[in-house]
Parts: C-alpha cells; structure tokens; sequence
C-alpha cells in the first residue's frame, strides 16, 4: 500500500491521512492494522468534516472513536492517524483501516468505500521544527526539484492575496462534440483562495472606456501554485476560462479570460500564469441566485458586505480593551466592572528572557478569607453560549500559588488510608488523627506525601475513638483511579505513614458558573494538581503528572469547542529560568501537559447576564483572556502566551492585563 512507512528510532513519527473522504459515515466502530516489527507505538488520531479543518489528537482507542456520535451522513468524514514509536524498533506501518457504519441511503459507489492512505508527514519529535504542511526542511536533503516546488508552495500561502474564487463547472449537457468545447456552465460555491500579482502591482484604478462599455486597465496577470490550487479543488483541475474571481482589497470583479501552465525550474510545471479581465455576466454560464445576488452587490455596498470584517479588523488594530485611556479608572473601566478595594495590584515585571510577559500582577492572596471569600475582580462581559454565533471559548493566563498568608493546621496520619465502597462519582476515604480539629461542613481536605502524592476531598464526618478522631471525606473516583495507577498500595497496610493531611480551599482560574440555574462554566485548581471544569452538563477533572511548585510561574490554555464537543487544557513553563546560573536564552515555552477530552453536550445555554468574575485564592494572577475561538495548535498557544499586547483582540471576550487602578481623584468640567 502507498502508506507503508518505517519508524526506526525512538521519537519517530508518520502522520498518515486519506487523499479522499469517507462518504455517509454515522458511526465509527474501530480500526484495523497491519504492522509489522517489535516495539511500543503511540497511536493518535483526529478527524473533521472538511479538509481543512481537524479537531485535536487524541488517542486512538475504540471508546475515543465509537464516543463521536454527532456524524452526519450528508457531509464528508477525515480521518488522520499519527503512529508514534516510543519503545523499540524498528516497526513498519503497512496499512491501516478505518472501521465505520453507513447511512442506509449510501449510494452504491460509496458502500464500503475506503479512499486510500498516503504518508502526508514524517519526522521526530526531537526535532525544533513542528510545524505541519511544511515541508521546506533545510536539514534534510531534498531534491532540488521537489525543494523549488515547496518554495513555491509556501509563498503561494504566506504571501498571496485571498480572493474569492468561483469555478464556472461545464455542464454535460453542454458538451459540443462538432466544435470540440463546452457551451453550458454551472458555477459552484465559491471559496477563498490566495493568488500572487507579479511584483504586487495592481493595475491603475482608473476605468478605461471602449465601443464595447466600461473597463479596467488590461493586461492585469495573476499567478497561482500548481501544489496549492490541486490541494484545493483535486488532482488535475486547473484555472479555466470563465472562472469568476473577486478581490476584497481593490473591490473588484475579474473572470479569467485565459491560462496556461508555466514551466519554470527543470522545465517543471510550477504556477499558472492567468489573464484576467472585468467580469460580465453571461447567458450560457449559470449562477446561483445567491451567488448573482452578492455579486451584484459587492461593488456598491463593500460596508454591508464586509462590515463584520471591517468591524474585527478595527478592533485588532485599535485594541480597545487594551490602548483604551479609561482603563483602570474608578468612573469607567471598559473590561472591569469593579475591583475589590482592598486588592492588592503588584508592580513587577514578569520577564520570559528579553521578553516582558507583564508589569503588573494581582495578588489574590491579599484578600483571600476562607470563612468568607470575596471577589476580587468582576468584569463586565457575560457568559453566554449559543449554537448560532459563540460556539468556541479560549481560556488562559499566567499564575503563580502561594502559600497561605495563616499558617494552616498540618497533621499528620495515624497509620493507613483506608477506602470505602465506591460510589458512583466519589469514594469514602478514612483515616485517623490525633488533635481535634473542628472541619466545616464540606470543607476540602488535602492529603500529601513525601513521594509526591496529593489528593483532595469533601469533609463528611469526623468520629471519635480512643487517642484521636477517625475522618471521613469523599474523594472523586477519577482521582482514586489515577492513585490506583501511579501509587500502588498507597491505602493499603504497607503504607502506614508519612501522610500529611491539612484544610485546602479552591483556586479560581475563571468563574462564569451561576449557582442558582447552574449554568455556564468554571475552572478551577484543586491540590496544587487537579483542574476542573465544572459546567451545566459536565464535571471534568484533568490531572497534572506533577504537582505545581509554590511560588513558580505557570501558563495555561484551556479550550471548549462545540463543534467538535471537546474540552481541552495544555499547561507550560518557561524554559528560560531567571534563578539558573546558565539560562536557557529562549522565549520558547515547554507543555508539560496537554490533553483533550471529548465531551456528550459542551454547554450552549444562556446565562441570563451572569458576569464574569475572580474570586480571591492563594494565587498571583495576569494576563487573563477569555476568547470567543478555541485553539488547539500549541505553536500558537505559545505565540498568544508570549503577548502582553493581544493581537487578535477581534476575538477577545476578556482581555485583563492587572493594570493598576488610577487612584487621581475625578475633576469634573468646570465653566
């Protein structure tokens, strides 16, 4: 098969996708290979319904796939496998199988289809370079040829221009076998495409005027990669004549007139070469009615037809919620409604090498009670979810914990952890001490070790024996299931001590949950280790490999999207160390831990105005952000964690940098 592939050394890995889409998919069952060696493989995979768009990696296992449920028949299945060898080796990937159900309307042709696989990437997960759908690797040495091709390719991406693309399709009943063309013209959907101008000159704005009407400046030539237009429209399909074509930046309207293929390199074909002219309607080429509608409108009315465009891209370039003179003022704050007063604003620089991550912190502790906690900042933004418009959210900041500002009771365990019936989401856990210390009701609890453990649970009861208290709390099954796994027998008679149990509280990362109709959201840090999200229909825990160190500096990006019913979090550090003697000189950042969770129902209701806010913890806190976009690609997470000016802030919800609060008394406007 055209996927076989060989990973040789640990840390290779073969991204392999489908040249075609599954057709009438309503349910993945399972998978099938053919492999071929010794060794421990890391098998991922992702999917989508178009193929340009894929959710996160998650692990391939039957659960992941058979817990898609939301297919729909009508629309196009992509399926990415990534096999990576961890263990071992050599292993060889000979073929790989996707097992699924079709809609009973499947047509005959797509009846157990199965499109074929290619190796779309190979590498190493040592390497610097992780960025997909690039293959310019100047390590590895290409063919000239291939190279040339690549080079072309990318520029094509980077550096074309979008324009909005519509193919005029011929029509079979069109076909002229006498005078060897085509007569009818059915054109599709169009679509955004990026073409080149030679030496990015437009032609003259100016119009020309001939026997025949108006008409722009001529000749006006565009190029377009070969790679680039196959990847779009398929293998073989070219810019034709009739082809309708709109620039956004000149408002104008082009169909092309003629094109041919130009070889350039080894006399290898690279780019379309394609004369355009003004485009006129035309009786034989048939339009969808929509399609006519807009574009008879684009020319007359750019405001109506891009103002949501215009709109974000006003808002990226002003940036109101960060260059905005009001911020911080007690009158007007345009992302806070009201800080506490009494909370403390720290004035230090956050530093990632040469890079000034932010100036300014807000110290949560300094107003942190545990008997009655207050909010520490109250936005303005509410939490609203609907399937229409806001079906993704972004979530993330740079944090550190602190110690608690009152010492905090530790006391240490009599003897062994013991473990209750499970429940159906928590267990009873019991142990003993000897002081008598008088827990609240549904107090949190935490319990450590010296080997790293850490766990956390609701106070239930508290019962008296001889020479101490027996206490009883209710620890989450997941958490119980994790300790099962990385601390064997850690409630058990071999482990009789060096547990350490103190009174912990909740640390709010971000709370846009309403407790009276249980809706929106909330994400919290539990035990230095645990986050959960906590939502209308879910109750997520993702469990940290290490405890966070007080005192040291943490990111986070925590994405919901709704389309895919994912929830994801990826937590990083600094690779740079400020208290190291021999510094790594870098801005990059290292994800110590990344995982995606697919979710029955991510939250879409309405909160009724519930506002954002912060409640005070045990945490230095800053750059918060609340984006109405999910992003899963951790190149960028890193970009977006780097910025202490958002860039995109079209897409921002929240953008709170902890500016300090101008404390200038307000003079009003005297006569």
């Amino acid at each position: 098969m055209s996927c076989t592939t060989v990973l040789t050394n640990i840390g290779d890995f073969a991204k392999i996708v489908q040249q075609k889409p599954y057709k009438w998919v309503t349910k993945m069952t399972g998978w099938e290979e053919d492999i071929s060696g010794i060794g421990v493989l890391r098998r991922e995979f992702r999917w989508g319904i178009t193929n340009r768009v894929r959710a996160s990696w998650m692990d391939l296992t039957v659960e992941n796939l058979t817990a898609i449920c939301n297919l729909d028949p009508n629309l196009d299945l992509y399926v990415d496998f990534r096999y990576t060898l961890i263990g071992g080796g050599p292993i060889t990937i000979h073929d790989i199988t996707l097992l699924y159900e079709q809609s009973v309307d499947a047509d005959d042709p797509y009846y157990g289809f199965r499109p074929i696989l290619t190796v779309a990437e190979k590498g190493s997960i040592t390497n610097l370079s992780k960025l997909e759908n690039f293959t310019f690797r100047p390590y590895q040495v290409n063919p000239a040829v291939v190279l040339y091709k690549d080079l072309s390719t990318t520029i094509n991406r980077m550096f074309g221009h979008d324009v909005m693309y519509a193919r005029a399709v011929p029509m079979a009943v069109g076909k002229d076998v006498i005078l060897h063309e085509w007569t009818l013209y059915d054109v599709d959907e169009p679509c955004t495409v990026k073409v080149i101008v030679p030496n990015n000159e437009f032609p003259d704005s100016k119009i020309n005027f001939n026997p025949f009407g108006l008409d722009f400046e001529v000749p006006f030539e565009v190029h377009i990669d070969k790679n680039y237009f196959e990847s779009i429209w398929g293998i073989g399909i070219a810019p034709q004549k009739r082809d309708i074509i709109y620039f956004p930046l000149t408002n104008r309207i082009y169909e092309i007139e003629s094109s041919y293929l130009f070889r350039d390199f080894m006399q290898q074909p690279v780019y379309w070469k394609v004369s355009l002219k003004k485009y006129a309607p035309k009786s034989n080429r048939y339009e969808p009615q929509e399609l006519r509608g807009q574009l008879d409108t684009i020319s007359w009315d750019s405001i109506e037809r891009f103002g949501e465009e215009v709109t974000m891209e006003e808002e990226k370039i002003t940036k109101p919620e960060q260059y905005d003179p009001k911020i911080g003022s007690r009158k007007y704050d345009p992302t806070r409604l009201r800080i506490n007063d009494d909370l403390v604003i720290v004035d230090s620089r956050l530093m990632n090498w040469s890079n000034i991550l932010s100036e300014s912190q807000y110290d949560l502790r300094s107003i942190f009670n545990p008997t009655d906690n207050p909010i520490a900042v109250q936005y303005r933004a509410t939490v609203e979810f609907s399937e229409a418009d806001q079906n993704e959210l972004g979530v993330c900041g740079w944090f550190k914990e602190l110690s608690p500002k009152l010492t905090t009771p530790k006391d240490t365990v009599k003897g062994q952890l013991v473990l209750g019936t499970a429940g159906t989401t928590t267990t009873p856990l019991s142990f003993t001490i000897t002081p008598n210390r008088n827990y609240q009701p549904n107090a949190l609890l935490k319990i450590t070790r010296f080997n790293g453990l850490s766990l956390w649970g609701e106070f239930i009861t508290k019962t008296p024996i001889v020479g101490g208290f027996v206490i009883t709390i209710a620890v989450r099954n997941e958490v119980v299931q994790f300790l099962n796994t990385y601390y064997q027998n850690w409630a058990s008679g071999s482990v009789t001590s060096g547990y350490i149990v103190e009174v912990t509280y909740e640390t709010v990362m971000m709370d846009g949950y309403n407790t009276e109709d249980n809706s929106g959201w909330k994400l919290s840090l539990y035990a230095s280790r645990y986050f959960r999200y906590l939502s209308q229909t879910e109750d997520v825990v993702f469990i940290l490999p290490n405890n966070i160190v007080e005192n040291n500096w943490y990111a986070y990006y925590f994405n919901i999207n709704n389309c895919f019913q994912q929830i994801s979090l990826d937590v990083w550090v600094r690779k740079w160390n400020e208290t190291s003697a021999t510094p790594e000189l870098t801005t990059d950042l290292e994800n110590i831990y990344s995982k995606a969770v697919l979710t029955t129902n991510v939250n879409r209701s309405a909160t009724g105005g519930y506002q954002y806010r912060l409640p005070a913890s045990n945490m230095v806190y800053t750059n918060i952000r609340v984006f109405s976009k999910s992003e899963n690609d951790l190149n960028k997470q890193i970009i977006i964690l780097n910025q202490t000016i958002v860039q995109d802030a079209q897409y921002s919800i929240i953008i709170d940098n902890a500016i300090q609060r101008l404390e200038l008394p307000w003079i009003g406007q005297t006569k």
